[in-house]
């Protein structure tokens, strides 16, 4: 948006039918106009601004995909994650980097080994020093080269959706832009300690296979269905277990858009408020800077959806909000402008 004459600049052409987990695709206006508001180039984002008077509001899915994996697995240690307010990326990045990385754990009252071999979620909470510990590893994509942090991210979300070693090497050259360069036994590592310390998680994906052969159909956890009539190639059987939780949370952020337009629909205070992106997993408001309040609580209920996972366990989509004037995160505490946590006046 240009803020000096309040006329958009910038355009993205959605295709409804552009995949098959329900999420939309995005793309340049008629293959010349605009760009991507999807998958955005991260250096157009900082373009991105509000116009005079309005502040951007994002609420997004927070687990998201990870969080609904957890509740179709058995109860484990994925599921324990969640529960005791740790990261997936953060836990996997502890035992995949720890034992090389003794800084981490300098002035801990707990020592290396002990943190290294509790594997217990609800244990790990408890153990002296792991507010400081987590907070070491969140921050390491800035601290080491080697991205502890990132890689963890990375590695849950591969081995999830059962990729191999070699495609995942591949997938961390293409995603990082060439910047992270993993060796196949580096690769075999980060993938195999997420086989050991989350067994429940590899075989529920047997389990979606299974049910999709022999039912002929998946539904996610809003009840849309998928039928599944194709050869089951090991390619299309990663899909397949991928689009029970890609497509769930596609679909909250979709019922989140219509419960928007709904409210702007049937109340006139709504009226100055603007939808301008639908991204997967979040949704992007423009609203008057006197309301930003009022619309960080109103968007955390458009995510916040009530699901049924596995054997009738109940969880709730988590939803977090960022505010700014500026769409691209904001790196740093000086940074008033980009998108950040919003902290309400005192």
């Amino acid at each position: 948006m240009n803020p000096h004459n309040n006329n958009p600049r910038f355009v993205t052409s959605f295709r409804v039918a552009g995949t098959k987990s329900f999420r939309l695709a995005a793309g340049k206006l008629f293959g010349e106009y605009g760009g991507n508001a999807q998958n955005p180039a991260k250096p157009l984002l900082k373009a991105l601004v509000a116009r005079n008077g309005y502040t951007f509001v994002q609420p997004d899915q927070s687990g998201a995909e990870a969080l609904v994996v957890a509740h179709l697995t058995r109860p484990g240690n994925y599921r324990a994650l969640f529960a005791n307010g740790i990261k997936p990326h953060t836990f996997l990045a502890l035992h995949i980097f720890g034992s090389t990385k003794p800084h981490w754990f300098e002035e801990l009252p707990t020592p290396l080994d002990k943190f290294l071999a509790t594997t217990n979620p609800a244990d790990l909470v408890n153990l002296p020093g792991w507010p400081a510990l987590s907070a070491r590893i969140e921050a390491s994509d800035v601290t080491e080269p080697d991205r502890p942090y990132m890689c963890g991210k990375r590695t849950a979300h591969a081995r999830s959706y059962c990729m191999g070693a070699r495609t995942f090497q591949e997938a961390m050259l293409k995603d990082t832009q060439g910047t992270m360069v993993l060796s196949y036994k580096q690769a075999q590592h980060f993938l195999s300690t997420f086989d050991w310390l989350f067994p429940e998680v590899i075989e529920w994906q047997t389990e979606v296979t299974l049910m999709a052969k022999a039912c002929g159909e998946l539904r996610n956890l809003l009840g849309f269905p998928r039928k599944c009539h194709q050869i089951f190639t090991n390619g299309y059987e990663r899909e397949l277990v991928s689009w029970i939780p890609q497509s769930t949370v596609g679909c909250i952020t979709h019922e989140g858009v219509l419960k928007f337009r709904a409210l702007k629909t049937a109340d006139s205070r709504y009226r100055d408020w603007h939808l301008l992106n639908n991204k997967h997993d979040s949704m992007l408001l423009e609203v008057p800077d006197a309301a930003v309040a009022h619309a960080v609580d109103l968007a955390k209920t458009f995510m916040a959806v009530d699901l049924v996972g596995r054997d009738g366990v109940q969880f709730r989509m988590k939803s977090d909000v960022q505010v700014g004037k500026v769409w691209a995160p904001s790196k740093v505490k000086t940074d008033t402008l980009g998108m950040q946590k919003y902290t309400r006046p005192s």
